[in-house]
């Protein structure tokens, strides 16, 4: 390699994967950057070494972790991407069950806490009509950003302890729910102003819908409400990324998204792979919709 930016660009990368990536202590290091400079053989500018620093990813071996160039990084953060995002939305699917569809979500900082806001807007007004069950429909919640979907579901939530990430140290790292507020470790990652939606018929009974487009930040929210009382989880296994990306930023304005935990549940329960649920169910969603209904009614 013969740029000197290209070098350091390279060598700032593979300095993050080897003090970040969570199976770290299992990789062969020196053979493994030493693949990825013979893939970076010519770069002149950080760009050139996109391939080899997305080649070095792939031999962490966790599946989850990625690489965004600044291009995609600026399209998040601007809002440039915001449209291409669902919204929750919700409805009586029966005179006594609500219905929540919690789409995936990649947005702004501004976007973030309006889909937050809306899930539980939505909320309020289905538990208006005192259902017997609420049935939390993640099937095609292929992940994103976990923060807006634990905020909007938070009314559902029956204690504050919901979850937690652990380290490759082996430290679990809380997550809470509380008043509005996704709270992990002692850092509070998304907080929507009052009103707060508190549910008034409690306590709720829930069905958790999953399948293997329920994937990485859906499967989390999946395990935020394993171990809850009143609470199954229907359909098919996830797809398996039950793992936790963080972001680091590359001296360009790039991103890797690097995998540095995995999660658990509130009984203490991780998860490294995908999620089964508890009722195999195949069939359409309207098969699935059907056995969550008579469930919630006869718990």
């Amino acid at each position: 390699m013969s740029s000197t930016n290209a070098s350091a660009y390279l060598q700032e990368a593979l300095t993050i994967l080897r003090e970040n990536s969570f199976y770290r202590a299992t990789i062969d290091w020196p053979t493994l950057e030493a693949q990825t400079w013979q893939q970076a053989e010519g770069a002149q500018q950080p760009e050139d070494v996109y391939p080899a620093i997305e080649f070095a990813i792939q031999q962490l071996n966790d599946g989850h972790s990625f690489f965004w160039p600044p291009a995609k990084v600026r399209a998040i953060q601007t809002g440039a991407e915001d449209s291409r995002n669902r919204q929750p939305t919700g409805c009586l699917i029966a005179s006594d069950i609500a219905y929540l569809h919690v789409p995936d979500f990649m947005g702004s900082a501004a976007a973030t806490p309006v889909y937050a806001r809306t899930l539980q807007q939505i909320i309020a007004e289905l538990d208006a009509t005192g259902p017997a069950g609420w049935i939390v429909d993640l099937t095609d919640n292929t992940g994103g950003n976990l923060f807006p979907m634990i905020v909007g579901l938070g009314p559902l939530f029956d204690t504050e302890e919901i979850g937690a990430f652990i380290d490759a140290n082996g430290t679990r790292i809380v997550w809470r729910y509380s008043a509005g507020q996704f709270i992990v470790g002692e850092g509070v990652c998304l907080a929507i102003a009052p009103p707060v939606v508190e549910l008034q018929h409690r306590p709720a009974r829930v069905a958790v819908l999953i399948g293997p487009s329920t994937g990485s930040s859906g499967e989390m929210v999946a395990v935020a409400l394993r171990g809850q009382k009143h609470t199954r989880s229907f359909g098919q296994p996830t797809e398996g990324l039950t793992t936790a990306n963080a972001p680091f930023d590359l001296s360009d304005g790039a991103q890797l998204l690097l995998t540095i935990a995995i999660s658990a549940d509130r009984t203490g329960q991780s998860y490294r792979t995908a999620l089964l649920p508890d009722e195999t169910i195949e069939g359409s969603a309207k098969t699935l919709q059907t056995a969550a209904c008579a469930w919630l009614r006869h718990i």
